[in-house]
């Protein structure tokens, strides 16, 4: 899409496997708006300059961080430093900063239905909780353009879980999507595709599926969010370490189910079916 320049950073994902994740210039007019700034202070400060640089070195007008993980943020203090732009963020992920010693304080709130006038055109803010609290998109009305953060992704499926992960609050978030008519979309992992609806929908089912794959867990005798995940999980020869991360995700589902009246958890801590 024209206008907009995605830079993927390599970086140590979860548990330390390598992954990437985006960042996005938004540029027109010898202006920009950057979307998300990486993982690590130095290397990707510098990888993003550099691509700053060879877009000729527009004025910038903001950072704008999708949420408060730290692949999503590493750089953001040293580019406000250096283009004296300010950090657009969302207030809801001010418990992750504090956890991770308050790299810095944003200078823009963001709130839901805030509309950016960007380099692109006018943006609307969409606050979509699950992922983390405070986890924005951008939409484009007019193009379509979805910049989705780590609330829908495009390399795999999207992390909801402990801690401060919320499988009601994301689901919501996808049902919020696909309300809307997304075409391109630009996720904070992987590449960005055309057919950006579709993508969204087809996450959504697949959290619905894996809900229906935990119940059957529950039913076949499993007890844990772990005695779960050991089934979901048992032909990919995971070690346990990849496995207690899963039964985290596994036990957000469940916390979710409990919402909806269909699972239960005893006394002992474990999980049942509710009764019919």
């Amino acid at each position: 899409m024209h206008g907009l320049r995605q830079l993927s950073l390599h970086i140590e994902g979860i548990l330390g496997h390598a992954d990437m994740v985006n960042s996005y210039f938004l540029i027109s007019g010898g202006e920009a708006l950057l979307v998300d700034a990486g993982r690590n202070l130095e290397a990707d400060s510098a990888a993003i300059c550099e691509q700053w640089r060879q877009l000729g070195e527009p004025r910038m007008q903001g950072i704008l961080l999708t949420h408060g993980h730290p692949d999503h943020i590493g750089a953001a203090p040293r580019l406000r430093e250096q283009w004296q732009a300010p950090i657009l963020m969302h207030p809801g992920d001010a418990d992750i900063l504090e956890r991770l010693g308050n790299p810095f304080t944003p200078d823009v709130v963001l709130a839901d239905g805030t509309e950016l006038d960007t380099p692109l055109g006018l943006a609307r803010v969409l606050h979509t909780p699950g992922h983390s609290p405070g986890h924005v998109c951008l939409f484009f009305e007019g193009s379509g353009l979805l910049l989705s953060g780590d609330q829908v992704i495009t390399n795999g499926t999207v992390y909801v879980g402990e801690p401060f992960g919320n499988m009601t609050d994301h689901l919501a978030s996808m049902r919020l999507l696909l309300e809307l008519p997304v075409k391109t979309l630009a996720p904070g992992h992987g590449p960005i595709i055309d057919d950006g609806w579709d993508h969204i929908l087809e996450m959504h089912e697949y959290r619905l599926r894996r809900e229906g794959e935990i119940l059957m867990g529950l039913r076949s005798g499993c007890a844990t969010a772990m005695d779960v995940a050991r089934v979901l999980y048992r032909d990919r020869g995971l070690s346990e370490e990849v496995l207690e991360f899963g039964a985290r995700q596994t036990e957000c589902h469940l916390e979710h189910l409990e919402g909806q009246g269909v699972v239960t958890k005893t006394a002992a801590g474990n999980w049942e079916l509710a009764p019919s």
